[in-house]
């Protein structure tokens, strides 16, 4: 059965950073440092990738052309006309941006390195567990208690415990299609978060803005610094969503105005956040050595998405055998 193309950034949206009367615009592809001109047709495209693994079932697909389809006449009034927000957009521009975050590669690969924290974790623990002789006896009575379970010794028991990996025992990997549904199952809680705050339109007439294969951003700040790809229910948090070279959509919890007009070290921060959150592919209505420039500093290519430190922290805390 032939592989159907599936866009994981909408092929309208792309559009709207085509240059006039152009069918390519640029690319720049952090996993090699190369530039490139390509048409929005062949980019940010994975075959199959909504479709389930027992077959070629099309409901993912179809519910998010009629998310695109409700979402593309709003985006043409701001990117066109550079009508100001209205709140009676609300709705669906906020779903339309939740399922932005969660269907892009990078969150399903967030995913991923979450599942797999946790499975380290849970294998640090075992392997404490088999050294405490009396939290090890309580683990293997309840283990003994549930009939479905394997009958094996105490010390058969503590024996996997103390290397729960070795020779294939225990194994993980999540699946793609795994991690794109509890990715897609963020959507109502990000969604629901993005009713809660303000939006406007960001026009820029001198500067230009660029996007990305992830081009959802999320930046909030703790203390002096600050944390990017995390953090929707802060209330410092500041999103931002390029619709085009010359407009950009910011939503915040603090008040804002339905249309402002920037410039400059503005745009910079947004093509800045745009190029840390890229998975891979930057995109560009113009070629520009600033922004080349920008991409080849920026070797996060394949990198965790998250600090892994921090995640194994909160699994410590919460992942308890028998205390």
């Amino acid at each position: 059965m032939a592989t159907i193309r599936c866009h994981y950034v909408p092929q309208f949206y792309l559009n709207y950073f085509l240059p006039e009367g152009a069918t390519i615009f640029w690319v720049y592809d952090k996993k090699d440092n190369s530039t490139r001109m390509q048409p929005p047709l062949n980019t940010t495209v994975i075959g199959d990738y909504y479709l389930s693994e027992e077959g070629k079932d099309k409901t993912v697909e179809d519910y998010l052309a009629k998310i695109e389809g409700d979402t593309k006449p709003i985006f043409d009034e701001f990117v066109n006309n550079y009508s100001p927000w209205n709140d009676k957009y609300k709705s669906t521009v906020a779903r339309f941006l939740s399922l932005m975050h969660s269907r892009v590669p990078r969150a399903v690969e967030q995913v991923k390195q979450v599942a797999d924290v946790g499975f380290e974790v849970a294998i640090e623990k075992m392997k404490e567990l088999a050294k405490d002789t009396n939290r090890l006896k309580k683990h293997y009575e309840g283990y003994c208690k549930d009939s479905s379970n394997r009958k094996i010794s105490l010390k058969e028991y503590a024996s996997f415990l103390s290397n729960p990996t070795k020779d294939g025992l225990l194994r993980f990997k999540m699946k793609d299609k795994h991690a794109l549904k509890m990715s897609f199952d963020t959507v109502e809680v990000i969604s629901s978060l993005f009713m809660q705050m303000n939006w406007s339109l960001c026009i820029t007439k001198k500067s230009f803005f660029i996007t990305s294969d992830a081009p959802l951003t999320v930046l909030s700040k703790i203390g002096k610094g600050f944390i990017i790809g995390s953090g929707f229910a802060m209330q410092n948090a500041s999103i931002s969503f390029p619709l085009s070279p010359k407009v950009c959509l910011v939503g915040k919890y603090m008040p804002l105005k339905n249309k402002v007009y920037v410039e400059g070290d503005y745009v910079d921060s947004i093509n800045k956040r745009t190029i840390y959150m890229a998975e891979r592919f930057v995109i560009s209505t113009y070629r520009s050595n600033k922004i080349c420039k920008a991409v080849k500093n920026c070797p996060n290519y394949q990198k965790p998405r998250l600090d892994e430190e921090i995640l194994k922290n909160n699994f410590r805390k919460k992942l308890i055998f028998y205390s």
